[in-house]
This record gives structure tokens, C-alpha cells and sequence, in this order.
């Protein structure tokens, strides 16, 4: 005789609910390069080392840059991004900056720039035909 559907169901729940309970009280899973014991408010989650720097010969991490389209004019912002980019993200990879302008960077946009990040940093010019949106395209 077949069994019912209820009493399937309910053997069916119950294995999953040990099968759950097991999970979360008898298995463990170790936490990477967490520190022993650590002083309440001394942990720096930035300061962690991430397996994939640059000078890791086995490292993950891709050959980039970060490219930015800015001008003289905008140094406040822009040192608020790179700020914000390197404090969180950036410093573990140090991938280069490149800056493009329409005109010569300023000598103190330079040294602002500079002074913030770590990594390699490189300004170049557009030319005013590749600034320009071409006859027939539209800006939005």
C-alpha cells in the first residue's frame, strides 16, 4: 500500500528541518585571516591584505586603470572621489590614474592630485576634435 500523502510530506519536513538544524548547530566554516583577539574599536576592516595585490605573482587581479575625464576647474570634486576611492578600494590594488583634459593640467592640480594617491598617475590632453560631439549626434 502506497503511503499517504500527508505522512510523505511530513517525513519530507521533518528530514529537511534536521537536515537545517544540523547545518547551523554542528558545522563550522573558518573565517580567512581573522584576527585572534582584537581590542574593541582597534580593527581597521580597510587594513585587511586581499590575496589579489599587485604584488602577489599568483594574484587574480586584472591589468587596469582608472580613467577619469576632468578638468581644472572641478580639483574639489574629483579629490573628494579619489579620496573616497582610495580609502576604500584602491589602496589594496594601486591600479594607475589616468586624467585626460581638454587643456594643460594646472601645476596645482597636479600636485593635489598627486599628493592623494599612491599609485602611478598620468595627465594627457584630448584634442579639441575628440571634446566635441560630431555634427549629428545628439547630447542628452
Amino acid at each position: 500500500m502506497a503511503p499517504r500523502p500527508s505522512r510523505l510530506l511530513t517525513t519530507v519536513g521533518l528530514v529537511a528541518l534536521f537536515f537545517v538544524l544540523y547545518s547551523i548547530f554542528f558545522t563550522t566554516s573558518p573565517v580567512p585571516n581573522r584576527p585572534e583577539k582584537v581590542a574593541p574599536g582597534s580593527f581597521d576592516p580597510f587594513a585587511y591584505k586581499d590575496p589579489n595585490l599587485e604584488d602577489n605573482p599568483n594574484s587574480d587581479r586584472i591589468n587596469a586603470a582608472i580613467i577619469t575625464l576632468v578638468r581644472n576647474s572641478e580639483l574639489e570634486t574629483i579629490l573628494y572621489s579619489i579620496r573616497d576611492l582610495e580609502r576604500t578600494w584602491n589602496h589594496k590594488f594601486n591600479y594607475p590614474w589616468m586624467f585626460f583634459n581638454d587643456e594643460e593640467f594646472t601645476d596645482e592640480f597636479k600636485e593635489a592630485v598627486q599628493s592623494e594617491i599612491n599609485a602611478k598617475c598620468t595627465f594627457h590632453i584630448v584634442p579639441p576634435e575628440h571634446w566635441i560631439f560630431q555634427a549629428g549626434l545628439t547630447a542628452i
